[in-house]
């Protein structure tokens, strides 16, 4: 996925800076080329020279402590580079300035070419700002704009707006949801209509008061991500639909807990036991799938642990339902069942997952 925190912001600045010590030496070269020509040359011409040459040798100077500027802008809002659900709000949040400041500086970012691109969708101030990673996305983003957030629409009407076969549409829209800038869409393949909802604000864990659930809601960031890395890895599509259904129940599981607390207890048993089941049955999966030898036994626990996952995913809306919906419902019966159908397909035991 598309993570600020490597050295993209450090290749950038490297590079530009580059182009700096160039600027420099070329105005320091242009300086002494004027002096010569004013106090040695002399001459009539040699004046309007070293006039010119003076003016080109202060502009690459100053050229040179501007960027110095630009590379503290730059710094600034890393965290939020590459980053599908990041919102003007909260960046003005963390940098303690006005969302009309943020965006001009940004904008001459853009300009000065530090950034590829930058998107904003005004209605709920979400934003993307993409280097060359992600300039695609929000390519995208941009592209599918006006049918954010404003009911269902035609699929194929869609794919006839944007000249796209209805199957590249469905890339598109689930690769932007993976890049989190939109929900998952929901599609009726019966009507042939498609809903896309974008996302909404996060509230970082550290701003919720209580260092427990500050603690959980780190647990399932940690999952999230770990789901995210592993649909990555696993080349299978209808392993990674599966994936994607999980992040989906998960990110909304942990979304909510804020603000329904009194649920602390079932999520943490499902913190404990459906993200480490969910996580084990993935990753032996993508051991035996990318394993450069393929036996038997690897191909059998391939397709035991395929056949389990529409379990497990039912498991997972479940609990949402449980969580949300029906807050009576007790989450250790969901837990009972699924360890049932897990055992009944031959998927429980440590032994279960040794690849050969």
């Amino acid at each position: 996925m598309y993570n600020p925190t490597d050295n993209m912001v450090e290749n950038v600045i490297y590079e530009k800076k580059k182009g700096s010590v160039f600027g420099i030496v070329t105005g320091i070269i242009f300086v002494l080329v004027s002096v010569w020509l004013l106090f040695i040359v002399s001459s009539w011409w040699a004046i309007i020279l070293g006039i010119i040459f003076a003016l080109l040798g202060l502009v690459c100077v100053g050229t040179f402590f501007g960027q110095q500027g630009s590379f503290k802008k730059f710094k600034k809002y890393a965290p939020f580079y590459d980053c599908g659900d990041a919102f003007l709000e909260q960046i003005a949040t963390q940098t303690n300035l006005s969302t009309g400041v943020i965006q001009g500086e940004l904008g001459t970012l853009l300009r000065d070419k530090y950034l590829e691109k930058i998107v904003t969708y005004e209605k709920t101030g979400q934003i993307i700002i993409a280097s060359t990673r992600s300039k695609a996305q929000a390519e995208n983003f941009e592209k599918y704009m006006s049918f954010f957030n404003d009911g269902y629409f035609s699929f194929s009407g869609i794919a006839a707006h944007v000249d796209l076969s209805v199957e590249a549409l469905r890339k598109e829209l689930q690769e932007l949801a993976n890049f989190r800038a939109i929900q998952t869409p929901v599609i009726d393949e019966e009507n042939d209509t498609i809903m896309i909802q974008t996302v909404s604000p996060t509230v970082p864990p550290t701003q919720t008061g209580n260092e427990v659930i500050n603690t959980l809601l780190q647990e399932g960031e940690v999952a999230i991500a770990t789901f995210k890395r592993l649909r990555e890895s696993i080349p299978d599509v209808q392993v990674q639909e599966k994936i994607d259904e999980m992040i989906l129940v998960t990110n909304g599981i942990f979304k909510k807990l804020p603000g329904v607390p009194e649920v602390f207890d079932q999520v943490r048993r499902f913190t404990n036991y459906y993200l480490p089941k969910a996580m084990k049955l993935l990753t032996s999966y993508e051991s035996a799938r990318n394993s450069s030898v393929q036996s038997e036994q690897a191909n059998n626990i391939l397709e035991q642990i395929a056949a389990v996952l529409d379990s497990l995913v039912a498991g997972f809306n479940g609990i949402y339902d449980s969580l949300y919906k029906h807050k009576a419902l007790d989450i250790e019966t969901d837990i009972e069942v699924l360890e049932m159908m897990l055992k009944r397909d031959g998927v429980h035991g440590e032994d279960d997952f040794r690849s050969s």
